[in-house]
Protein backbone atom coordinates (compact mmCIF):
# COMPACT_ATOMS: atom_id res chain seq x y z
CA UNK A 1 0.00 0.00 0.00
CA UNK A 2 1.30 3.66 -1.10
CA UNK A 3 1.80 6.51 1.04
CA UNK A 4 -1.42 8.20 -1.06
CA UNK A 5 -3.74 4.63 -0.68
CA UNK A 6 -2.84 4.98 3.10
CA UNK A 7 -3.75 8.67 3.48
CA UNK A 8 -7.22 7.96 1.81
CA UNK A 9 -7.80 4.99 3.81
CA UNK A 10 -6.71 6.68 7.20
CA UNK A 11 -9.09 9.78 6.55
CA UNK A 12 -11.92 7.23 5.99
CA UNK A 13 -11.30 6.18 8.96
CA UNK A 14 -11.22 9.10 10.98
CA UNK A 15 -14.35 9.97 8.95
CA UNK A 16 -16.29 7.17 10.41
CA UNK A 17 -15.17 7.59 13.91
CA UNK A 18 -16.38 11.28 13.77
CA UNK A 19 -19.73 10.12 12.53
CA UNK A 20 -19.92 7.44 14.99
CA UNK A 21 -19.96 10.01 17.80
CA UNK A 22 -22.13 12.77 16.12
CA UNK A 23 -24.65 9.90 16.20
CA UNK A 24 -24.25 7.77 19.36
CA UNK A 25 -23.57 11.19 21.62
CA UNK A 26 -26.32 14.03 21.05
CA UNK A 27 -27.99 13.16 24.72
CA UNK A 28 -25.14 13.04 27.00
CA UNK A 29 -23.12 16.19 25.46
CA UNK A 30 -26.05 18.10 25.44
CA UNK A 31 -25.83 17.82 29.55
CA UNK A 32 -21.81 18.85 29.38
CA UNK A 33 -23.26 22.51 28.38
CA UNK A 34 -22.64 21.75 24.55
CA UNK A 35 -25.46 20.81 22.17
CA UNK A 36 -24.67 18.06 18.41
CA UNK A 37 -27.74 17.73 16.98
CA UNK A 38 -28.94 14.57 15.02
CA UNK A 39 -26.67 14.84 12.07
CA UNK A 40 -28.63 14.60 8.33
CA UNK A 41 -26.77 12.65 5.65
CA UNK A 42 -26.87 12.58 1.88
CA UNK A 43 -25.43 10.27 -0.50
CA UNK A 44 -24.43 11.10 -4.29
CA UNK A 45 -23.84 8.55 -7.00
CA UNK A 46 -23.08 9.51 -10.62
CA UNK A 47 -21.76 8.02 -13.86
CA UNK A 48 -20.86 9.47 -16.90
CA UNK A 49 -20.19 7.83 -20.21
CA UNK A 50 -18.34 10.04 -22.90
CA UNK A 51 -16.83 9.01 -26.62
CA UNK A 52 -15.43 11.72 -28.73
CA UNK A 53 -14.93 10.48 -32.61
CA UNK A 54 -12.53 12.65 -34.64
CA UNK A 55 -12.33 12.54 -38.06
CA UNK A 56 -10.22 14.23 -40.56
CA UNK A 57 -7.33 13.97 -43.25
CA UNK A 58 -4.51 13.75 -40.60
CA UNK A 59 -6.35 12.42 -38.00
CA UNK A 60 -8.45 9.57 -37.05
CA UNK A 61 -9.12 8.98 -33.44
CA UNK A 62 -11.81 7.64 -30.77
CA UNK A 63 -11.61 8.08 -27.18
CA UNK A 64 -13.85 7.01 -24.62
CA UNK A 65 -14.26 8.11 -20.61
CA UNK A 66 -15.92 6.47 -18.35
CA UNK A 67 -16.21 8.30 -14.66
CA UNK A 68 -17.94 7.08 -11.83
CA UNK A 69 -18.08 9.00 -9.05
CA UNK A 70 -19.37 9.06 -4.79
CA UNK A 71 -19.99 11.35 -2.78
CA UNK A 72 -21.34 11.48 1.29
CA UNK A 73 -22.66 14.45 2.92
CA UNK A 74 -22.99 14.26 6.51
CA UNK A 75 -24.09 17.84 8.57
CA UNK A 76 -24.83 18.84 11.91
CA UNK A 77 -25.18 22.18 13.86
CA UNK A 78 -25.01 23.07 17.65
CA UNK A 79 -24.04 25.06 19.91
CA UNK A 80 -21.00 25.48 22.73
CA UNK A 81 -21.85 26.17 26.75
CA UNK A 82 -24.97 28.40 25.45
CA UNK A 83 -26.23 29.35 21.78
CA UNK A 84 -25.75 32.73 22.60
CA UNK A 85 -21.70 32.07 23.22
CA UNK A 86 -20.96 29.95 20.39
CA UNK A 87 -22.76 28.08 17.86
CA UNK A 88 -21.60 25.71 15.00
CA UNK A 89 -22.25 24.02 11.15
CA UNK A 90 -20.37 21.29 10.34
CA UNK A 91 -20.19 19.41 7.57
CA UNK A 92 -17.89 16.64 5.73
CA UNK A 93 -18.58 15.77 2.27
CA UNK A 94 -15.58 13.37 1.16
CA UNK A 95 -15.53 12.40 -2.54
CA UNK A 96 -14.36 9.32 -4.61
CA UNK A 97 -13.95 9.56 -8.27
CA UNK A 98 -12.31 6.86 -10.45
CA UNK A 99 -12.14 7.50 -14.81
CA UNK A 100 -11.69 4.79 -17.06
CA UNK A 101 -9.82 6.26 -20.47
CA UNK A 102 -9.65 4.23 -23.47
CA UNK A 103 -8.53 5.44 -27.00
CA UNK A 104 -6.88 4.26 -29.97
CA UNK A 105 -4.28 5.95 -29.84
CA UNK A 106 -3.09 4.97 -26.32
CA UNK A 107 -3.35 2.41 -23.96
CA UNK A 108 -6.06 2.56 -20.85
CA UNK A 109 -5.56 4.44 -18.08
CA UNK A 110 -7.37 4.66 -14.84
CA UNK A 111 -6.86 7.49 -12.60
CA UNK A 112 -8.62 7.76 -9.31
CA UNK A 113 -8.75 10.75 -6.93
CA UNK A 114 -10.28 11.02 -3.29
CA UNK A 115 -11.28 14.68 -1.91
CA UNK A 116 -11.53 15.47 2.01
CA UNK A 117 -14.35 17.88 1.24
CA UNK A 118 -15.80 19.82 4.33
CA UNK A 119 -17.77 23.28 5.39
CA UNK A 120 -16.93 24.52 8.95
CA UNK A 121 -18.86 28.34 10.21
CA UNK A 122 -18.53 29.29 13.91
CA UNK A 123 -20.47 31.98 15.69
CA UNK A 124 -19.12 33.95 18.46
CA UNK A 125 -21.74 36.15 20.34
CA UNK A 126 -24.60 36.63 17.78
CA UNK A 127 -27.04 38.50 19.76
CA UNK A 128 -24.20 41.25 21.00
CA UNK A 129 -23.75 44.29 19.22
CA UNK A 130 -20.25 42.54 18.04
CA UNK A 131 -20.26 39.30 16.25
CA UNK A 132 -17.26 37.40 14.96
CA UNK A 133 -17.65 34.47 12.75
CA UNK A 134 -14.99 32.21 11.41
CA UNK A 135 -15.24 30.11 8.43
CA UNK A 136 -13.48 27.42 6.23
CA UNK A 137 -14.47 24.96 3.43
CA UNK A 138 -13.03 22.70 0.81
CA UNK A 139 -14.61 21.58 -2.63
CA UNK A 140 -14.09 21.07 -5.76
CA UNK A 141 -15.78 21.43 -9.26
CA UNK A 142 -15.76 20.59 -12.89
CA UNK A 143 -15.79 22.73 -16.33
CA UNK A 144 -16.54 21.28 -19.33
CA UNK A 145 -16.82 22.28 -22.63
CA UNK A 146 -17.23 20.42 -26.07
CA UNK A 147 -14.28 21.62 -27.46
CA UNK A 148 -11.80 21.15 -24.90
CA UNK A 149 -10.61 18.78 -22.28
CA UNK A 150 -12.56 19.64 -19.03
CA UNK A 151 -10.78 21.24 -16.31
CA UNK A 152 -11.03 20.55 -12.77
CA UNK A 153 -10.34 22.96 -9.62
CA UNK A 154 -10.09 21.94 -6.48
CA UNK A 155 -10.05 24.76 -4.27
CA UNK A 156 -9.51 25.68 -0.47
CA UNK A 157 -11.49 28.84 1.80
CA UNK A 158 -11.05 29.91 5.17
CA UNK A 159 -11.42 33.55 6.95
CA UNK A 160 -13.54 35.71 9.15
CA UNK A 161 -16.32 38.34 9.56
CA UNK A 162 -16.01 40.58 12.13
CA UNK A 163 -20.12 42.52 12.31
CA UNK A 164 -20.03 45.53 14.46
CA UNK A 165 -24.24 46.25 14.95
CA UNK A 166 -24.00 49.84 16.55
CA UNK A 167 -27.12 51.58 14.74
CA UNK A 168 -24.81 54.98 14.31
CA UNK A 169 -22.93 53.58 12.47
CA UNK A 170 -22.49 49.61 11.40
CA UNK A 171 -19.52 48.14 10.14
CA UNK A 172 -19.17 44.98 8.43
CA UNK A 173 -14.91 43.77 8.02
CA UNK A 174 -14.16 40.48 6.10
CA UNK A 175 -10.95 38.61 5.58
CA UNK A 176 -10.91 35.62 2.95
CA UNK A 177 -7.73 33.99 1.66
CA UNK A 178 -8.09 31.87 -0.99
CA UNK A 179 -6.08 28.55 -2.40
CA UNK A 180 -7.19 26.76 -5.41
CA UNK A 181 -5.14 24.19 -8.29
CA UNK A 182 -6.69 23.83 -12.15
CA UNK A 183 -5.88 20.91 -13.33
CA UNK A 184 -7.00 19.81 -16.81
CA UNK A 185 -7.07 21.65 -20.09
CA UNK A 186 -4.65 24.06 -18.74
CA UNK A 187 -3.12 24.01 -15.18
CA UNK A 188 -2.76 26.63 -12.46
CA UNK A 189 -2.53 27.62 -9.15
CA UNK A 190 -3.68 30.66 -6.89
CA UNK A 191 -3.38 32.02 -3.46
CA UNK A 192 -5.44 34.99 -2.69
CA UNK A 193 -5.89 37.04 0.13
CA UNK A 194 -8.56 40.00 0.15
CA UNK A 195 -9.87 42.19 3.50
CA UNK A 196 -13.19 44.06 3.09
CA UNK A 197 -14.51 47.03 4.73
CA UNK A 198 -18.32 48.33 4.50
CA UNK A 199 -19.94 50.95 6.25
CA UNK A 200 -22.95 52.63 6.59
CA UNK A 201 -24.49 55.53 8.34
CA UNK A 202 -28.18 56.13 7.74
CA UNK A 203 -30.25 59.17 8.87
CA UNK A 204 -33.93 58.37 8.53
CA UNK A 205 -34.66 62.37 8.07
CA UNK A 206 -31.90 63.54 5.82
CA UNK A 207 -30.65 60.44 4.10
CA UNK A 208 -27.41 57.90 4.37
CA UNK A 209 -23.51 57.67 3.43
CA UNK A 210 -22.19 54.41 2.66
CA UNK A 211 -18.38 53.45 2.45
CA UNK A 212 -16.95 50.13 0.48
CA UNK A 213 -13.52 49.25 0.39
CA UNK A 214 -11.84 46.32 -0.24
CA UNK A 215 -7.94 45.29 -0.84
CA UNK A 216 -6.77 42.35 -2.82
CA UNK A 217 -3.58 40.66 -3.20
CA UNK A 218 -2.58 37.33 -5.25
CA UNK A 219 -0.16 35.43 -7.10
CA UNK A 220 -1.20 33.21 -9.66
CA UNK A 221 0.77 30.80 -12.17
CA UNK A 222 -0.98 29.56 -15.22
CA UNK A 223 1.00 27.14 -17.53
CA UNK A 224 3.90 28.20 -15.68
CA UNK A 225 3.63 31.92 -15.84
CA UNK A 226 3.71 34.06 -12.90
CA UNK A 227 1.24 37.34 -12.29
CA UNK A 228 1.07 38.78 -8.68
CA UNK A 229 -1.80 41.16 -8.52
CA UNK A 230 -2.68 44.19 -5.89
CA UNK A 231 -5.86 45.45 -5.89
CA UNK A 232 -7.07 48.52 -4.23
CA UNK A 233 -10.68 49.93 -4.83
CA UNK A 234 -13.18 52.83 -2.64
CA UNK A 235 -16.18 53.56 -3.34
CA UNK A 236 -17.68 56.16 -1.48
CA UNK A 237 -22.00 57.56 -1.64
CA UNK A 238 -23.93 59.78 0.12
CA UNK A 239 -27.54 60.82 -0.45
CA UNK A 240 -28.25 64.15 1.43
CA UNK A 241 -32.08 65.92 1.88
CA UNK A 242 -31.61 69.22 1.80
CA UNK A 243 -34.90 70.85 2.34
CA UNK A 244 -36.13 67.44 4.80
CA UNK A 245 -39.44 67.18 2.75
CA UNK A 246 -37.54 65.10 -0.45
CA UNK A 247 -38.17 68.30 -2.61
CA UNK A 248 -34.36 68.72 -3.17
CA UNK A 249 -31.94 65.82 -3.08
CA UNK A 250 -28.13 65.81 -3.58
CA UNK A 251 -26.10 62.64 -4.14
CA UNK A 252 -22.72 62.57 -4.42
CA UNK A 253 -20.20 59.57 -5.12
CA UNK A 254 -16.42 59.30 -5.29
CA UNK A 255 -14.91 56.07 -6.92
CA UNK A 256 -11.18 55.32 -6.41
CA UNK A 257 -9.29 52.10 -7.88
CA UNK A 258 -5.93 50.79 -8.35
CA UNK A 259 -4.33 47.94 -10.03
CA UNK A 260 -0.92 46.60 -9.88
CA UNK A 261 0.60 43.60 -11.62
CA UNK A 262 3.29 42.15 -13.68
CA UNK A 263 1.51 43.53 -16.78
CA UNK A 264 -0.15 46.47 -16.00
CA UNK A 265 -0.98 49.92 -13.39
CA UNK A 266 -3.88 51.16 -13.54
CA UNK A 267 -5.19 53.97 -11.13
CA UNK A 268 -8.63 55.86 -11.50
CA UNK A 269 -10.84 58.53 -10.08
CA UNK A 270 -14.23 59.40 -10.39
CA UNK A 271 -16.59 62.53 -8.38
CA UNK A 272 -20.05 62.87 -9.51
CA UNK A 273 -22.72 65.19 -7.94
CA UNK A 274 -26.14 65.33 -9.00
CA UNK A 275 -29.02 67.70 -7.37
CA UNK A 276 -32.99 66.67 -7.98
CA UNK A 277 -35.32 69.72 -7.84
CA UNK A 278 -38.84 68.97 -7.73
CA UNK A 279 -40.57 72.49 -8.12
CA UNK A 280 -44.17 70.83 -8.44
CA UNK A 281 -45.83 67.69 -8.58
CA UNK A 282 -45.53 67.85 -12.42
CA UNK A 283 -42.20 69.13 -12.96
CA UNK A 284 -39.01 68.05 -11.40
CA UNK A 285 -35.00 69.08 -12.80
CA UNK A 286 -32.02 67.36 -12.58
CA UNK A 287 -28.51 68.78 -12.47
CA UNK A 288 -25.29 66.49 -13.06
CA UNK A 289 -21.65 67.00 -12.60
Amino acid sequence: MNSDEWKAKRAIILFYVITFILLMGTNVFAERRFLIERPSLGLELSYKFEEDERTGPDIQSKKITATYREKLDIETEGWFYHPALLTYTLRLSPEWEQTVQESNESEKRTSRTFLQGYFTEFTFLQFKPYTLRLFANRQTSTLESTFAQRAKTDSDTYGGVLMLKYSVLPTVLTYNHLKSIQSGFFTSDEDRDEFRMDMRHNSEKRGDTVLNASYIESAKTTQGIPTSTEAKSAFLNNYYDITKDKKMLLSSSLNYREIHSNFIKNTGYSLSESLLWRHTRNLSTNYTI
